[in-house]
């Protein structure tokens, strides 16, 4: 994310997409976790449930890096 920001024409661009490719990236992973088919026993929800917080970790990771790399000061 520090790469894509540094080579974007605008830091706010770069931000602002950065933010939306992630959101849509981890509502899109957790929706297809989610709604998977087969038999949910308690292993898989757990497992599931355990990738879905991994996933929400992942996405604010991203937002979190491409924020502060607006913030620098070059």
């Amino acid at each position: 994310m520090n790469l894509a920001s540094k080579i974007s024409p605008n830091k706010n661009f770069s931000f602002w997409s950065i933010l939306i490719l992630s959101i849509i990236n981890g509502i899109w992973v957790i929706y297809n976790s989610w709604t998977m088919d087969m038999k949910y026993s308690g292993k898989v929800i757990f497992a599931a449930i355990v990738f879905t917080v991994l996933v929400i970790e992942l996405t604010t990771a991203l937002i979190m890096g491409s924020a502060t790399s607006l913030e620098d000061k070059y």
